[in-house]
């Protein structure tokens, strides 16, 4: 067998270098210039996150969603390196290296042991069983297994658990910080993993690459993880003695699920993601469910920190794999976020 096509790592292309690479192409958007000039925008994926390349021809010869060799070099456009892909086939998946491709979230052990440390805190008994009746042995490893994003940061192999856990924390640290009561911080807990539980429909890994699901793009997360919680209500009214174990309550005792909390815990759920929702912006409040609850507040609030931290920790790691000039105290401009960023090298003692 044939040495494997080398990888030059996405984050680490810099201005001024040729290029000869594998990538997985996940998407190809073909474009007219100005001139009527046909072009492609190229979609490129490999471990270290996703790129944009210009294709200066017409879409032949490659398909997407396929492992890809380019040749080209990389030029300067507004202060970024672009890569110009000048050729493109595609090529077979043993042609390659896996690990090159195949993102894992470090320490991924202790993120699991993290899961089951909060699962042992809750008490309450609906949300004990509700929490029990999600995670059940085969969702609760596919959990564990599955993405969080397209992007470098938990687009991952337990990049959901990873973010659950990360939101949990901080969720937690709030709710005492505003002395909230053991019910209010169960429920932050709780719905810190579950409004991830979508996450499972909404990715999945083809060829080793996270993707968006058709369930992910018309549903979305919460609204998938809301449709866990209904069909865990339903299963625990119609086992009521499995309800009663899952719930930690005497087979002797009259109990059911407590209406009140569940429709806290779905409020929490279904508002987890509207941070970025303009409340001023009829058509956005409109369309999102915002957060009505001081606990709702918080863990949209988490997410949203959580989110905006991921998408600057790829800018500066992107940095320091890149190369960039090391006189310069700031990262090049990064489109995503419109802004640059202080290399955190620069903040220790000098």
């Amino acid at each position: 067998m044939s040495e494997p096509y080398n990888n030059t790592p996405l984050a680490s292309v810099t201005t001024g270098m040729p290029l000869e690479s594998a990538y997985y192409l996940v998407e190809v958007s073909e474009k007219l210039t100005k001139g009527g000039k046909p072009y492609c925008d190229l979609k490129l994926r490999d471990k270290t996150g996703m790129r944009i390349a210009k294709y200066w021809n017409s879409f032949e010869g490659f398909s997407s969603c396929s492992y890809v060799f380019v040749k080209g070099h990389v030029d300067e456009f507004m202060g970024a390196a672009q890569i110009i892909v000048k050729e493109i086939v595609n090529i077979k998946e043993e042609e390659i290296e896996v690990k090159d491709f195949m993102m894992i979230v470090e320490n991924i052990g202790e993120y699991r042991r993290t899961f089951e440390d909060y699962a042992s805190q809750l008490t309450n008994p609906t949300i004990q069983a509700m929490f029990k009746t999600i995670f059940l042995d085969k969702f609760k490893e596919s959990f564990f297994n599955s993405p969080a994003s397209e992007g470098s940061r938990y687009g991952a192999v337990g990049g959901a658990l990873m973010q659950s856990c990360r939101v949990a924390l901080a969720a937690e640290q709030m709710a005492y910080s505003y002395d909230l009561d053991k019910n209010s911080r169960e429920l932050l807990l709780a719905a810190s993993f579950i409004s991830n539980a979508g996450k499972v429909y909404s990715y999945e890994l083809r060829d080793h690459i996270p993707m968006t699901t058709l369930k992910g793009s018309l549903y979305g997360d919460p609204a998938m993880a809301y449709q866990k919680v209904i069909l865990a209500i339903v299963r625990l009214k119609q086992d009521p003695d499995k309800a009663k174990e899952l719930a930690g309550v005497d087979k002797e005792k009259e109990w059911k699920p407590d209406d009140d909390v569940i429709i806290q815990l779905t409020h929490l759920i279904l508002s987890s993601r509207s941070g970025n929702i303009d409340p001023s912006n009829k058509d956005e409040r409109m369309s999102a469910v915002l957060p009505q609850t001081i606990e709702a507040m918080i863990l949209s609030q988490c997410f949203l920190s959580d989110d905006r931290a991921a998408l600057a920790y790829d800018s500066i790691k992107s940095s320091e794999l890149g190369h960039s000039d090391p006189n310069d105290p700031f990262t090049p401009y990064d489109f995503g976020t419109r802004r640059r960023y202080l290399k955190p090298k620069f903040l220790g003692p000098k």
